[in-house]
């Protein structure tokens, strides 16, 4: 997909055939948590090898760097830097592994948005590492929060339809109770999208909220709002770290699958969501 800035928003454009089996994947991602020593980087390679396999865009919602490990982060400890980052240049080393990780998929990753982490580096250590590494892999770099709209075309150019997703990093704690299941509610009175895409707590889930809705032409149409809370590739979980200490369960680990699809009967692309295992 060719995916641009378009005022306020992103804009992801596919030229798509009207037919059945034609379909379009993309990989969701949340709290990579990448220079961690707890992050499950074998796990986060797969599922780069996966987006390869299935020719998918990569779209990450914050929280792809950890970065605890400054000198003034009144959060850094040495069991959780690894030890190839225990060195001066500490931002520098962390930001030019990182890209040279994420080099071989450099044509899959479209767009980054900052989370909780990277805000935090900006604050406490006036540099931001999320501009450098998008710009290093000349991808897109979103804000904490925003829309991407989806529009598929016909080749003769004529529009198919388009979906509208809207993202945030998330807020809050890890919810041990509702999993965060509960904001769907607030979600869904205060923004208008297809998709709700959300991070941060470490849960994954799907809800779908049905809507009903009245077009131009008068005809009332039935639709979903699909809630998508994604998982991480961080486990610190069993540790004796911050996680124990607050009895958080263990995270979900891993991104989520969007495919979209060709629906002949209504003669539009419809979508799924799907865990990435």
């Amino acid at each position: 997909m060719i995916f641009e800035k378009t005022n306020d928003i992103f804009t992801a454009r596919r030229s798509q055939e009207r037919k059945v089996g034609s379909d379009k994947w993309l990989l969701l991602m949340s709290d990579v948590h990448f220079d961690s020593a707890k992050c499950d980087r074998k796990l986060f390679k797969k599922h780069l090898e996966q987006a390869r396999e299935k020719g998918a865009d990569i779209l990450i919602f914050g929280d792809f760097f950890d970065m605890m490990g400054g000198k003034y982060d009144p959060r850094s400890g040495k069991a959780d830097i690894r030890p190839e980052y225990q060195v001066d240049n500490y931002f520098d080393t962390v930001i030019e592994d990182a890209y040279s990780f994420l080099e071989p998929y450099k044509d899959l990753v479209k767009f980054i948005s900052y989370g909780n982490h990277e805000a935090s580096v900006i604050k406490r250590q006036e540099i931001d590492p999320l501009r450098r590494l998008t710009a290093m892999l000349g991808c897109h770099r979103g804000s904490y929060q925003g829309f991407v709209r989806f529009m598929f075309q016909r080749p003769d150019g004529g529009a198919i339809n388009s979906k509208l997703l809207y993202y945030t990093h998330g807020s809050g704690g890890s919810a041990p109770v509702t999993r965060g299941v509960i904001k769907t509610n607030r979600r869904n009175a205060t923004v208008q999208s297809d998709i709700f895409v959300s991070g941060h707590i470490h849960n994954e889930w799907v809800v779908t909220v049905p809507m009903v809705k009245v077009s131009q032409q008068g005809n009332i149409k039935k639709t979903d709002q699909t809630h998508v809370s994604l998982g991480c590739y961080k486990d610190d979980s069993f540790s004796g770290g911050w996680a124990d200490m607050k009895e958080f369960p263990p995270p979900s680990m891993g991104g989520s699958w969007l495919r979209f699809l060709y629906d002949k009967e209504k003669d539009e692309m419809v979508y799924e969501v799907m865990r990435a295992i």
